[in-house]
């Protein structure tokens, strides 16, 4: 590398010295190589006595398994492998190899997998005049595709362009070379960035295609001017390409330095629309019909379109096993559970909703990462066996923060009904024993609790979220543009948010009939089904009966 050239390093200062030398990997494998040493040394030093009968029968054990692999029909240089392996260690190599030969769980798939592609081989015809002109190109060619066409009966095509590179080292230098070519776009994937020489070579790459920015409002003498905002106008910033990448990671996952200079889009969540119809589109193209129901009961096990066909592609092949030559192949709900049963899959989408109101049951609103779903919560409410000496239980495994909500729905009901907690026994449970790490199911925690105690049925068409105030004032929550995916996969008509929410959301979002709220009265009036009016309650606004 040249003395004036300028990396951007990021790696962190590696360990020196014996420090280095403990951490190290040739460090535990040969810690490792001494402890086994020491284990022989104490077997054999245990089992002297016995010494004879045991190489006697050692002896005799190592020549029967010589003999058995003279006579096998494994490769030569594999019985060289095996026969330096069972003259050292006998019985520990004889295991091995019975292990091996045994093949145990992989007879049955590699016999599947043959007859798979025994079947499907045809429907992805080879073109001959692409082989023919493959096979008197670069040498080597015609071995390569007539291996791909004979162990996995993969077609090759023509008009492809690949380089190789006899060493990483020339392939990363070629690499950054067509970077610093790009005028438009750059896009290249990578399974592993890790912050080193390699990143930091791209970085500065990247800071070299700079952009500056002109505006008669920048004052650079001004010192309430942000330092980022100052940077920006002095040192410019990359503006003349765009690099885009994809990632499932979160964003406090990925390198600070690759985020500052990134535009950050999030994608939409797909609904069970959009699967039933990626569904479809694919069984078109594997020219097989769909039976009634097959779509809409793959869209139940996942949101994610590749699972989708993969569930797709897997019950096409126990279709396709089970069709009498020459009929059509068509994909049926039995060969969908068959693979549901196989791979252990769940629903990950299921209508939760009804027409009929419960009493103590409610549907709030969580969300995980980008994916939103609904929460079940339920509570019952007896009289305490004397005044006063109520409890209250409550999942364990919900955590601190539902607690808290449940807590400070104890004094709202106080508030709104005049009913104090301390004369019931009451037991909430969130279905499921999920953990919820927010506040933002108080409102519908507050909503089951005053069903519970007051007998008035709760809507089960209608999902609720919002943190609720020791005031009855529903606060402003997270996540709820990805909360309204939950509640329109689990089938819901209306979802009730916090009124400081409403800009995160637009009207009519999903279908769903969308209703800020700014009080936990507002929220009850659309919970309850018999609507709600605190004088039906005999209280006043202090919540004194």
């Amino acid at each position: 590398m040249d003395s004036n050239e300028t990396v951007v390093m990021l790696a962190k200062p590696r360990k020196k010295g014996l420090l280095r030398l403990v951490f190290s990997r040739f460090f535990v494998i040969v810690l490792l190589i001494i402890l086994q040493l020491l284990v022989f040394a104490s077997v054999y030093l245990w089992l002297q006595q016995y010494m004879p009968h045991y190489l006697t029968f050692q002896i005799v054990f190592t020549i029967l398994m010589i003999l058995y692999l003279f006579n096998s029909g494994m490769d030569s240089s594999a019985k060289l492998t095996w026969l330096m392996l069972i003259a050292v260690f006998p019985f520990v190599g004889a295991a091995f190899l019975l292990f091996t030969q045994m093949n145990f769980g992989h007879r049955a798939i590699r016999k599947r997998e043959a007859e798979l592609i025994d079947q499907t081989k045809d429907l992805i015809p080879q073109d001959e005049g692409v082989r023919m002109a493959l096979s008197g190109d670069i040498y080597g060619t015609d071995d390569l595709q007539t291996y791909l066409s004979r162990s996995g009966c993969f077609p090759v095509f023509g008009n492809t362009e690949v380089r190789y590179f006899p060493l990483g080292e020339e392939k990363f230098a070629a690499m950054l070379e067509e970077l610093e070519k790009a005028e438009e776009f750059i896009f290249f994937e990578y399974f592993i960035i890790e912050e080193g020489y390699m990143w930091g070579r791209v970085l500065k790459v990247l800071e070299d295609k700079r952009a500056f920015f002109e505006s008669t409002y920048y004052d650079p003498t001004d010192p309430k001017v942000p330092p980022y905002i100052k940077k920006l106008f002095d040192e410019g910033a990359p503006a003349d390409f765009v690099l885009i990448g994809a990632t499932t990671r979160e964003a406090r996952d990925i390198s600070p330095a690759l985020r500052s200079r990134c535009a950050e889009i999030y994608f939409e969540p797909l609904t069970p629309a959009h699967i039933v119809r990626i569904v479809e589109n694919a069984a078109k193209k594997l020219d097989a019909a769909l039976a009634d129901g097959v779509a809409d009961l793959i869209s139940d096990y996942t949101v994610e379109g590749r699972k989708a066909i993969n569930i797709l592609a897997d019950a096409y092949s126990f279709a396709l096993e089970r069709r009498e030559s020459g009929a059509p192949v068509v994909i049926g709900k039995d060969d969908v559970y068959e693979v549901a049963q196989v791979s252990r899959l769940y629903q990950y989408v299921k209508d939760r909703s009804s027409e009929h109101a419960e009493i103590g049951h409610i549907f709030g609103l969580g969300v995980s990462g980008y994916l939103g779903s609904v929460i079940e919560i339920e509570a019952v409410a007896f009289p305490a066996h004397e005044k006063g000496k109520g409890a209250v239980r409550f999942n364990e495994t919900a955590g601190s923060m539902a607690k808290d909500s449940v807590f400070n729905a104890a004094s709202v009901v106080r508030r709104m009904t005049g009913l104090e907690l301390s004369d019931f026994d009451l037991h909430i449970n969130v279905v499921g024993g999920g953990n919820i790490d927010g506040p933002s199911a108080g409102t519908a925690i507050l909503a089951a609790i005053t069903s519970a105690l007051t007998h008035r049925p709760l809507r089960q068409d209608v999902a609720v979220t919002g943190e609720i105030s020791l005031y009855g004032q529903v606060r402003p929550v997270g996540g709820v543009f990805e909360k309204a995916y939950g509640a329109k996969q689990a089938g819901m008509k209306s979802i009730i948010i916090p009124a400081e929410n409403k800009k995160d959301i637009p009207d009519a979002h999903l279908g769903l009939s969308v209703h800020p709220v700014e009080t936990a009265d507002e929220a009850f009036r659309l919970l309850f089904a018999d609507g709600w009016d605190k004088k039906q309650e005999g209280t006043d606004e202090n919540g004194d009966g």
